[in-house]
């Protein structure tokens, strides 16, 4: 009788951060039992595998002790329970402004329940840990000034010291607290998407524009979504965060009628707040994400897959990231059911590229992405961001002033 196939029971190592880190250090103990891949007869059906490939290419699975079950959809907090001390866990999310499908749907889709993970949205990073990435690697640098920082940091570390160094000034670093200021900064980005209503007879595409903006504590965000066909829709919406503390504030939205993806009718900002909230987490419950932060999607150890790459180019790097379609997107979902009320069922893929100075501050960056709002409702987009640092920053308007974009087109 034929062996059964435990396919089902090997888990990749680029899906389960913290697991993978546990895993790894029972490896270095020589606690986990090894199989060749062409000893993948000899696994047991009744128990987990850790599936890993090493440097030469050689791919390896390892048996799991007892205790540990992992599976896809697991969250790796469990691993409290046997974790000794676990590690601080940095974790940014990126592109408030890559939102940009929602819109499409709001129209041509229908409310679906989510295969997502109903989790409320992560909060800030630790600003500790957070601080002491960027601190690390600044320290590093001035000891390594030629070096490539490809050769001691993964991609996940990379990018989060990348997002981090966007958001706060990495040149001003505060020793009595630890600590760094936050700079201004400005985010502008184009993009479109086409959704296959009828597939070989309707399709719907929509150009989309977005604007961030985060000025002497305050913010606004803003995406326009415009359509030639009548089933989508030409609307825009405004989230002008207000800071009333060094930690909080509170968020005040409206809409706009659209005349093109990146134009606002005369006087068609309504002056009126359809949609207010007096803290950030409330604000951050219904839109996925933290008002005075323009990144959304899930970034980190556990999302980023192994195929990611990052490459030391002339003057800095690229990033390119295949993020994990389940909780990669979970904050991005919960994003464009706040901007249209529809649900996405399905990510298929979400590939997000960055391209950084020596320093990791984010010059630009770009998602493509295809997912299901239903089962005939597939679609596709891409969106590209340019980030502006310092004078570069205008001053957020008032409700009813649109954001000038011919500058940045």
């Amino acid at each position: 009788m034929a062996k059964k196939i435990v396919t089902s029971n090997i888990q990749d190592n680029h899906t389960l951060g913290e697991y993978q880190r546990y895993f790894s250090h029972l490896l270095k103990k020589g606690k986990l039992k090894r199989f060749s891949l062409k000893e993948k007869d000899q696994l047991n059906p009744t128990r987990q595998y850790w599936k890993i490939t090493d440097e030469k290419g050689e791919t390896y699975y390892y048996e799991l002790p007892k205790y540990i079950k992992p599976s896809y959809t697991k969250s790796a907090y469990s691993m409290k329970r046997v974790m000794h001390r676990r590690p601080a866990r940095v974790a940014l999310a990126i592109f408030a402004g890559a939102a940009f499908l929602s819109f499409t749907s709001m129209v041509v889709g229908k409310s679906l329940n989510s295969s997502f993970p109903d989790i409320p949205p992560q909060p800030q990073p630790d600003p500790k840990g957070l601080f002491e990435k960027m601190k690390n690697f600044q320290d590093w640098q001035k000891e390594n000034p030629d070096a490539d920082a490809t050769t001691k940091y993964m991609v996940s570390d990379l990018i989060t010291i990348g997002m981090a160094n966007t958001l706060y000034d990495d040149q001003q670093y505060e020793v009595s607290t630890a600590t760094y200021p936050r700079r201004s900064l400005l985010t502008v980005g184009f993009g479109s998407s086409k959704t296959t209503v009828i597939p070989g007879v309707i399709e719907v595409s929509v150009n989309i524009s977005n604007a961030f903006i985060f000025q002497n504590g305050d913010a606004l965000e803003e995406s326009i979504s415009y359509s030639d066909n009548i089933m989508a829709p030409r609307v825009g919406r405004r989230d002008f965060y207000t800071h009333t503390s060094d930690e909080d504030g509170r968020v005040d939205s409206n809409t706009g009628d659209a005349t093109s993806p990146t134009t606002i009718s005369d006087n068609k900002w309504h002056s009126e707040f359809d949609r207010q909230y007096d803290n950030k987490a409330a604000y951050e419950e219904k839109a996925g994400k933290i008002p005075d932060n323009p990144f959304l999607y899930s970034i980190d150890e556990e999302t980023v897959l192994s195929d990611s790459t990052a490459t030391k180019i002339d003057g800095g790097y690229n990033i390119d990231i295949n993020l994990d379609t389940v909780k990669g997107v979970a904050r991005y979902v919960r994003r464009m059911t706040y901007l249209s009320g529809k649900t996405p069922t399905k990510f298929y893929n979400v590939k997000l590229h960055f391209t950084t100075d020596d320093n990791l501050h984010i010059i630009s960056s770009g998602v493509n992405e295809s997912y299901d709002v239903e089962s005939a409702l597939y679609t596709i987009g891409s969106f590209a961001t340019n980030f502006y640092y310092g004078e570069k920053v205008p001053n957020i308007p008032d409700p009813v002033t649109p954001f000038d974009y011919s500058p940045y087109k």
